[in-house]
């Protein structure tokens, strides 16, 4: 599924995250199942648990790293696909 910029998203309220040495582990309480994000994908859900667009995701994270923004948004979906597709997150709109 193609996200659109202006495409609301946001966490599921069935998961949990915390922060651990820098890095966000998820527990998913429907599945019972944990997951972990990296730096980039750490600051990404840090973001969409307060609700955002893609447009102002792919920005927050383009002020914060130092990537192009070809490589974050190829990057970026393939993450958001990711997290859809277990149901840790949804789509807003």
């Amino acid at each position: 599924m193609m996200i659109r910029d202006q495409q609301s998203l946001r966490t599921r309220r069935e998961v949990i995250s915390r922060v651990l040495d820098g890095e966000v582990v998820l527990l998913d309480l429907e599945g019972s199942r944990y997951y972990g994000l990296n730096e980039v994908g750490s600051e990404a859900w840090q973001l969409l648990e307060r609700g955002t667009t893609l447009a102002a995701l792919i920005e927050a994270l383009l002020s914060e790293f130092d990537v192009e923004e070809a490589t974050l948004r190829a990057d970026l979906d393939a993450l958001l696909q990711d997290l859809l597709e277990r149901g840790l997150v949804e789509l807003a709109d």
